[in-house]
């Protein structure tokens, strides 16, 4: 019998069931015990990180945002031992093998703290960490690499490329501003002020805020912004605020936000989310979830959600 691996920062697993996923909805697995480990942070992806190797080196690990790693790793986790009978190669890019149907668990193995897990591992010359701004020379200084990984992300999953395509990739990259606009020009796109960072940023606190589960690297994108743009900080830190208000004023706020997005009757949506929810009693997570649906359903669907 032979056996593959699954890591996740959620232990106490019985059996693993397929999730959907950039390749389909699948459970991965892998023959190599090192890469279950990296992937089991509580967050990341292309933007904040970069994963690869070449032949037989080691796995080169890339912060491609400042502090990204204290947040993925700062976690507990678990690898499971695997069957490998249900798996098969789909050539993802990794040395990954994926299931379409719910495989059981034949061990687990708990990892007290995901980093310190990581760096004894590079003691052993499995991986090789390079801590933000380092980076090997593989990896291109000026990170058009994302710009072009965004835009072939796009193409693949069947979506228009305009200039909404770019947010999350500015909010984390804005030094990337000027080469956007260069793209969205040759498009005939509209192009971006460097002030709408700090509302793209805002949209970006209201998505941390209700959704808390699931982490945006508000930090990250604060240093990268302020340090590109140091005359935006005051601006950044205002918007930051709203964390220490009343659930109201936050309830308040995402509606103005929501609202000033519409292009067709902003103030009475305005008008009719607060009359419905500033005096809402339950949680900041269930009210927004609700206020979201129905900004959902007044917004023409070509549209997509600024909050998705």
């Amino acid at each position: 019998m032979s056996y593959v691996y699954h890591g996740s920062h959620t232990s106490g697993l019985k059996k693993l069931i397929p999730h959907k996923s950039t390749h389909g909805n699948y459970v991965y697995a892998t023959e190599d015990k090192t890469l279950p480990v990296i992937f089991s942070g509580v967050a990341g992806d292309d933007l904040v990180y970069s994963l690869f190797r070449q032949n037989t080196e080691p796995w080169q690990l890339v912060e491609r945002v400042p502090e990204c790693f204290s947040v993925i790793y700062n976690t507990s986790a678990s690898v499971y031992t695997l069957e490998s009978d249900s798996f098969k190669d789909i050539h993802t890019g990794f040395t990954e093998v994926v299931s379409e149907t719910a495989v059981d668990v034949v061990q687990e193995e708990k990892i007290p703290n995901v980093y310190q897990e990581l760096e004894r591992l590079e003691k052993e010359g499995l991986i090789q960490i390079y801590h933000y701004p380092k980076r090997p020379e593989s990896i291109p200084k000026d990170d058009l690499d994302l710009l072009e990984r965004t835009i072939e992300y796009t193409k693949m999953n069947n979506g228009s490329v305009n200039k909404l395509t770019f947010e999350r990739l500015l909010y984390l990259h804005p030094n990337l501003l000027k080469k956007v606009n260069e793209t969205l020009s040759d498009m005939g796109e509209l192009t971006y002020q460097k002030e709408e960072l700090t509302d793209i940023f805002e949209k970006f606190i209201f998505k941390q805020m209700t959704n808390p589960e699931k982490e945006y690297f508000l930090k990250s994108s604060m240093l990268q912004i302020s340090t590109t743009y140091p005359n935006l900080t005051n601006s950044l830190k205002q918007k930051m605020e709203i964390f220490s208000k009343s659930k109201e004023e936050k309830v308040e706020r995402l509606i103005t936000l929501l609202s000033n997005s519409l292009e067709n009757n902003p103030e009475v949506f305005k008008m009719q989310m607060q009359s419905l929810y500033l005096k809402d009693p339950r949680s900041l997570k269930e009210i927004s979830r609700e206020i979201l649906e129905k900004y959902q359903l007044t917004k023409a669907t070509k549209e997509p959600n600024i909050l998705k």
